[in-house]
């Protein structure tokens, strides 16, 4: 759904990216941290259940069933439920 354009920017970012991924995904975290990946994230969910589970004891990981990257807009019922209990648990 992106133009071109888009597209072409959005594969600029990419040469970073997998630095700053390693970064923030290797941290131990002191704090309550939720990750919420879609079931079909091609791009972060391997990732990040990876980082859940190596996180510690702060963190936990919820996979968004029928959604992909974007999972707050592809379900955005089902992240906003989950959401909400997470920051009523903390």
């Amino acid at each position: 759904k992106l133009s071109f354009d888009s597209f072409l920017e959005w594969m600029k970012l990419g040469d970073n990216i997998t630095q700053l991924l390693s970064n923030l995904f290797s941290r131990k975290l002191m704090i309550p941290t939720l990750y919420m990946m879609g079931e079909n994230d091609r791009l972060f969910l391997a990732r990040a259940r990876l980082a859940a589970l190596e996180g510690g004891d702060m963190v936990s990981m919820v996979v968004v069933p029928d959604a992909g990257h974007v999972c707050n807009v592809d379900n955005k019922k089902f992240f906003n439920r989950v959401s909400i209990e997470f920051f009523n648990r903390v």
